[in-house]
């Protein structure tokens, strides 16, 4: 019984945590798979993450957001959009990581107004890139 609890429990901490999350925070989760994808030199794993991020983004609901959130979001949805688009049309990952470059700047754009996730978010320069 005591293991039916706990198992009962976890799962309702995992219910309240992800219901906790910013309506946007699954839009970042996925674009954060795309990186590590990017990084692993993974072509073909980069461009599903990117269509899936497109379906994601698609997808969103404005009517989930607040009326801030929604401005943010509405106003650079359609950049995002085609950015990730530039990453599933091509299979050479030295195009997919500069069609990145891109995003990214977008992304930094839509985490500076609308909340992504609760904790704090860095954003890292990687020295060696020319």
């Amino acid at each position: 019984i005591m293991k039916l609890i706990l198992m009962m429990l976890m799962s309702f901490m995992t219910l309240v945590t992800i219901a906790q999350q910013p309506p946007l925070n699954q839009v970042l989760l996925q674009y954060l798979e795309l990186k590590n994808n990017l990084v692993a030199g993974n072509a073909n794993a980069a461009k599903k993450s990117a269509e899936v991020l497109v379906e994601k983004l698609s997808a969103q609901s404005d009517k989930v957001l607040s009326v801030k959130e929604e401005k943010g979001f509405s106003s650079i949805k359609e950049v995002l959009i085609t950015s990730t688009k530039a990453i599933t049309s091509s299979s050479d990952i030295a195009k997919q990581r500069t069609a990145f470059g891109t995003l990214s700047l977008h992304m930094v754009e839509l985490a500076k107004s609308v909340p992504l996730m609760n904790e704090l978010l860095y954003v890292d320069y990687c020295p060696m890139k020319k």
